[in-house]
This record gives C-alpha cells, sequence and structure tokens, in this order.
C-alpha cells in the first residue's frame, strides 16, 4: 500500500499527473518534513540561531501539523463579533491533542517550550477575520497563543522556549513582505482594537495575559533556505533542496 502511494506522488512532477502539484508541493509538506527530520534527528548542528528555534528540541518533544489554537473571541462570548479558532502550520512543544478532538492543542501541565509556526511560499499573511478585518494573521496568532497559555494557566515566563516563527523564501523576507505585520507594534495595536470592540470585557485578559505573552515571545522570520542549510549533515539534504525547488515552481 506505501509503495503504491508512492508511485502516485511521484507522478506530481510529471508530464501526467494524477493530482494537481500543489497538493503536495507546498508549504504544509514541506513544513512536515522539517519536523519529521528534527524529531528523527535532535542533535542537529545548526546555521544560526533563527534555524535552532525551529529545530533544536530535546527528545520526546511534540510536534503537530495543523494544530488549533483556542481564540479568546469565541462565539459564546460574542456571536456577533467572534472569530474560529487559529490553525497552525506547526506547533512544537510540550503539548498534547485533546482527547475529544482531532487537532485541538492543549499544552502540558508543566510546559517548558511552546513554538508556533507558519509556512509560506508565494502567499501573504491573511489580512482579517469576518467580524474584524483589520486583525491580521499575526496578531491573531500571537493573541491565540497567549490565550492557549491562559487555557493552561501558564505564565509566558515560566518558559524556555517560547516562539511563533513565519518560515518563507529568503527572497519574500528580503523583500520585507512580512516585516511591519510581524513587528510587536503592529501585533499590539490590532489586538489594541480587536479588545476594543468588546467595551472593556477584555481588559484584564489583555493585561494578564497577552501583553506579558507579546512581551515575552520571541518573533522571527526563518528562510527556508537557512533550514535547508541546517539540515546539510543529514543524506536528505539533496531532497529535501528538491522538493523545496518544486514547491517554488509550483506556487509561483
Amino acid at each position: 500500500m506505501i509503495d503504491e502511494l508512492a508511485k502516485v506522488i511521484e507522478t506530481a512532477d510529471s508530464k501526467d499527473p494524477l493530482f494537481p502539484p500543489t497538493l503536495i508541493f507546498r508549504e504544509g509538506w514541506l513544513l512536515r518534513l522539517f519536523m519529521q527530520m528534527a524529531k528523527e534527528h535532535p542533535g542537529l548542528n545548526f546555521s544560526n540561531k533563527k534555524s535552532e528555534i525551529v529545530l533544536s528540541h530535546p527528545k520526546g518533544t511534540k510536534f503537530f501539523s495543523e494544530a488549533r489554537l483556542p481564540t479568546a473571541f469565541s462565539k459564546k462570548v460574542n456571536k456577533d463579533l467572534y472569530e474560529s479558532d487559529t490553525h497552525a502550520d506547526g506547533a512544537i512543544g510540550d503539548f498534547s491533542i485533546r482527547s475529544d478532538t482531532k487537532t485541538g492543542l492543549a499544552l502540558d501541565k508543566e510546559p517548558r517550550r511552546f513554538i508556533v509556526l507558519e509556512a509560506k511560499i508565494g502567499s501573504i499573511l491573511s489580512k482579517g477575520v469576518e467580524h474584524a478585518k483589520f486583525f491580521d494573521q499575526a496578531a491573531r496568532t500571537v493573541a491565540c497563543i497567549a490565550n492557549t497559555l491562559k487555557e493552561a494557566d501558564r505564565l509566558p515566563s515560566t518558559f524556555e522556549k517560547l516562539a511563533f516563527g513565519l518560515i518563507a523564501p529568503e527572497e519574500r523576507i528580503q523583500d520585507g513582505v512580512f516585516k511591519k505585520l510581524l513587528s510587536k507594534e503592529s501585533i499590539r495595536m490590532n489586538v489594541d482594537k480587536r479588545i476594543n470592540q468588546y467595551n472593556g470585557e477584555f481588559d484584564s485578559w489583555y493585561q494578564e495575559w497577552f501583553i506579558p505573552t507579546l512581551d515575552h515571545i520571541n518573533i522571527v522570520e526563518i528562510s527556508w533556505e537557512e533550514l535547508i542549510k541546517s539540515v546539510s549533515e543529514l543524506d536528505l539534504m539533496e531532497s529535501i533542496q528538491s522538493f523545496y525547488e518544486k514547491c517554488l515552481k509550483y506556487n509561483d
């Protein structure tokens, strides 16, 4: 069965594919490959500290793709202003997936590491949600990270590693495509606007959880090229470089 599946996948980059190539050659699968390598090789050497944020984790750390992070601004709070939970392209750290869900993330009792990753190839950070067009993807993700900590009753200062990393092609990072929205000033301003919609209902959440999280969290842009260099010691480097080039090809 696995062999047959591999044969189907191999057609994606052929003249006669069995499915659209973008179903496999995309950022989500590229990130899953890196997370799997990090899981199998916790002793990797790194080209820089930014790559270490993503790949350096002790054995036993949880890795998960498309985890759901709980929003504070749920429908049960206000049905006219609500938003859905945020789905993270990648999550790494001390957490589990709640038994009553398939993707709902909950931190462990004494978590020390929590990293949320957003992967991009050709797309940008989304600009807003239905009831708050200004509430962009970066602000929303950091707000959901803060709310995840609140639900676990774990202050940001207790974490050894708390980070939000955006991974994208080096050229797009150098062009500054994501820089403004990833700034803490922009994130703070847009969360300010979001809680102001609720007329004081989230003031304590903002002061007790969001602001400490924003102060403590490490927000970084990491290029795919940097991550590929970080796995140069592995036999898989050429394969993942080839996969990345196909992602660029089909998402141009």
